[in-house]
């Protein structure tokens, strides 16, 4: 091992171990989640709305709104490579804004210890067939894409559609 190697250790663990010499102290109101702000209309209308979608790196998803959450399922992978089966469930709360006539803002965050946060914006324009996205994934991956809505279904409002092929 050469000297900077073995100096780029050291200083490593003495990190560590100055980390671990820290106290602990309990949680406090400034660790807390802020409380969100949001301003203008929210809406409920997308509640019973089913959609599936394909991304252009090749990711594919399903996305089925209740009044207050969101669930996805996840089929393909970047590259369009199939999972060997869809993703368990994920189920979210979200917030709505309707734009226009078949546009919609939609917005969520999953708070994970594990993963870390997850923030995702997406615009919905049903009418065009598309879904526009930008995220902050875990590791401060970005992402910012569009995808193709393949299957439009929504209960309650009489849509329903179908891409060809």
């Amino acid at each position: 091992m050469g000297n900077s190697q073995f100096t780029g250790r050291l200083a490593a663990v003495a990190a560590i171990a100055a980390l671990c010499a820290l106290p602990l102290r309990a949680a406090t109101a400034a660790d807390a989640i802020p409380e969100p702000e949001f301003g203008g209309p929210t809406t409920t209308e997308l509640k019973g709305l089913h959609i599936h979608y394909l991304y252009e790196t090749g990711r594919e998803y399903d996305l089925d709104f209740d009044s207050e959450t969101v669930t996805f399922i996840q089929y393909r992978e970047t590259g369009g490579v199939a999972l060997a089966k869809p993703s368990e469930p994920g189920v979210m709360h979200y917030r709505a804004r309707k734009l226009r006539d078949q546009l919609y803002l939609v917005h969520w965050i999953n708070r994970s210890p594990e993963m870390g946060n997850i923030h995702v914006a997406l615009v919905i324009d049903l009418r065009e067939h598309l879904l526009h996205a930008s995220a902050m994934m875990p590791r401060g991956l970005e992402m910012m894409n569009y995808a193709h809505i393949k299957e439009i279904d929504w209960k309650g409002h009489g849509m329903r559609w179908k891409a060809k092929g």
